[in-house]
């Protein structure tokens, strides 16, 4: 995404993100040696240290493609001439289906499935987990403009997904909860439900994704524990609900570009 449809989209960031890749990574995904990633990445105009084990990456904040090493890479790939552009994904029928109903707090949400990205280690997990962070900063204004929810695609409870609205006595079970409570509990108390809960509030109602009567998060809050990602994960269901459609889909855009780089995806 260039700076100009950042621009237009109001998105132009002001802070400068400091991204940590797990160093052996991304030299992996290069088949590159340190210093001449250094070099390379200063022409990206990045900062860039290695430090016990961990590279880390000062990125350009109208580049949030590169917030992730797969992304990282393919810009380190297309400033040297090695690969040019970006590989078009295969793109097949999820069999899932999302009934969108009136949100009038947070009308818009996209969606999609990547299939394959393989999980298959705590240092890609934490890396994605971050790019998530960064994207909520920057792109999500904090998530008041967009959130993320990343699920594992196996463990959705249905195929026949409902947004909407519901009241917040309704019960889940909360990323990292041992057992369910009522959605206000997470609200009132919780560590993020006070810092983001009132974004999307409507009195006593809030926006739910329901994966048949499950519910798998609560945007832009946090995500059930049910569908929670973890080494072993193969496959990803991607949310974005948002106050703008144009932002929605550059972020879910950003994110599958970077998920289908994996191999296999």
């Amino acid at each position: 995404m260039t700076l100009n449809i950042l621009e237009s989209l109001g998105l132009r960031c002001r802070t400068v993100p400091v991204l940590r890749f797990r160093a052996e990574r991304v030299y992996e995904l290069l088949n590159m040696e340190p210093r001449e990633l250094s070099e390379i990445l200063f022409r990206l105009k990045c900062e860039s240290e290695e430090s016990e084990g961990y590279l880390e990456v000062e990125v350009n904040a109208d580049r949030p493609d590169m917030f992730m090493g797969e992304g990282l890479a393919r810009a380190v790939k297309g400033i040297l001439g090695v690969e040019v552009g970006w590989r078009k994904p295969k793109v097949v029928d999820s069999g899932f289906k999302l009934i969108v109903e009136d949100v009038p707090t947070r009308p818009y949400i996209v969606a999609a499935v990547v299939y394959n990205v393989n999980i298959d280690s705590s240092y890609y997990l934490e890396e994605l987990i971050q790019f998530q962070e960064k994207l909520h900063e920057g792109l999500g204004r904090r998530r008041r403009k967009a959130a993320i929810g990343l699920h594992d695609a196996d463990k959705m409870p249905g195929r026949t997904l409902r947004y909407a609205m519901a009241p917040i006595d309704v019960m889940f079970k909360p990323l990292g909860y041992t057992k369910p409570v009522k959605a206000r509990e997470v609200l009132e108390r919780d560590e993020k439900g006070v810092e983001y809960g009132w974004i999307s509030r409507s009195g006593d109602l809030h926006p739910f994704i329901f994966s048949d009567n499950e519910i798998i998060t609560m945007p832009p809050v946090l995500n059930s524990d049910i569908t929670k990602l973890e080494v072993g994960t193969r496959s990803i269901f991607i949310d974005v609900t948002s106050t703008d459609l144009q932002v929605a889909e550059a972020t879910l855009n950003i994110i599958v570009s970077n998920l289908v780089e994996r191999p296999g995806a």
